[in-house]
């Protein structure tokens, strides 16, 4: 009985000590969990972004650097306090949609996401030429 006593004490202490290590998904339906590394990026997205360097068609873009955009949840966003619009994700996480049906829709290739970096690459809605921002979360 004593001995009963201690295995069930122990199961409780190991119950009580283990850690959910469960990522956090979200359903896409594809089955395939891109929508586990879809909610990692989410987690990164969501802040105010600086415009650290830029270049449009190969030449510094000084017009974009120093400005922000600020991704919110519920895939809204404001760039530099005067312009909100809205972004959506890729199904494979790597490329978000900006003002989709508008004047301004732009596709942005995720190159690099992480915590302290944010670089993309897409063609400016203005001209259509190539173009790039490094962004570092601001402040």
């Amino acid at each position: 009985m004593r001995q009963l006593i201690w295995m069930v004490s122990l199961l409780a202490i190991m119950l009580a000590s283990c850690k959910d290590d469960t990522p956090i998904t979200t359903d896409n339906g594809t089955g395939d969990n891109t929508g586990e590394i879809k909610a990692g990026k989410l987690e990164l997205i969501i802040r105010k972004w600086k415009i650290s360097d830029a270049t449009h068609d190969g030449v510094h873009d000084g017009s974009s650097t120093g400005k922000t955009v600020d991704f919110q949840t519920g895939s809204s966003y404001n760039f530099n306090g005067s312009f909100d619009g809205t972004y959506r994700w890729s199904t494979d996480s790597t490329t978000l949609y900006l003002d989709e049906s508008t004047q301004y829709a732009q596709t942005w290739k995720i190159v690099e996401l992480s915590e302290q970096a944010f670089e993309v690459d897409f063609n400016s809605p203005f001209t259509g030429k190539p173009s790039n921002w490094k962004m570092n979360p601001w402040p």
